[in-house]
């Protein structure tokens, strides 16, 4: 997920996010006459003063972490499953999520990002 380019001033105390929220759609399709929701769950190495946000990889900017939101905004934090998706009998569902950057630390230092998150699904 592109998270664009964003200027150090934007994050520039511990807390501060980015006004770039990239949008993510998660999609699963024929998921049988007995589907009745979907639960997902986020899992990364997490950082390392924010458990909850995604690390960002070592050789690029410092201070930052990727927070993963649901649909309404709210954080999704990871190893935490979200409520379910989708509604019973459909046969697909689509889950839509926001990635973004947030400071960690009291000083940010540019360069570049890179983050995995693996997600996994639970079918109801």
């Amino acid at each position: 997920v592109p998270l664009g380019d964003i200027g150090t001033r934007q994050l520039s105390k511990a807390g501060a996010v980015s006004n770039i929220k990239t949008p993510f759609t998660l999609t699963l399709e024929a998921c049988g006459p007995t589907f009745s929701g979907v639960k997902i769950r986020f899992s990364g190495t997490p950082d390392e003063i924010d458990p909850r946000l995604i690390k960002v990889a070592e050789g690029g900017a410092t201070g930052v972490a990727v927070q993963i939101l649901d649909q309404e905004g709210a954080l999704v934090p990871l190893d935490t499953q979200t409520t379910a998706y989708g509604v019973a009998g459909n046969d697909s569902v689509q889950m839509n999520f926001y990635a973004r950057l947030t400071a960690t630390g009291p000083e940010v230092t540019a360069g570049g990002v890179s983050a995995i998150a693996t997600w996994t699904t639970e079918y109801q």
